[in-house]
């Protein structure tokens, strides 16, 4: 089995999504995260890495976040926390 660690391999920047629109608005007002969520649906990814875990959880509902785990996608943040790894 292939060791999936952030350190075991380079790993590739594939895409950004940035929205700018009010955290009030639903996903399909949220171009970005729209995108985010199509792109993590098809598996175009593996990981989604965010600047730190205050911003994630600050714009993104737990419903959104365990939808992007359940495709399969890890969401870590830069400063080292890995949502729903304890």
């Amino acid at each position: 089995m292939k060791n999936s660690s952030p350190s075991s391999a380079a790993r590739k920047i594939v895409a950004k999504y940035r929205d700018t629109a009010s955290v009030n608005l639903g996903v399909g007002d949220r171009p970005a995260l729209k995108q985010l969520f199509d792109a993590a649906a098809t598996g175009k990814f593996g990981v989604l890495l965010y600047t730190d875990l205050t911003r994630l959880t600050r714009r993104l509902s737990p419903q959104i976040i365990m939808a992007i785990q359940d495709a399969g996608v890890r969401v870590v943040t830069a400063d080292g926390g890995e949502v729903g790894v304890v």
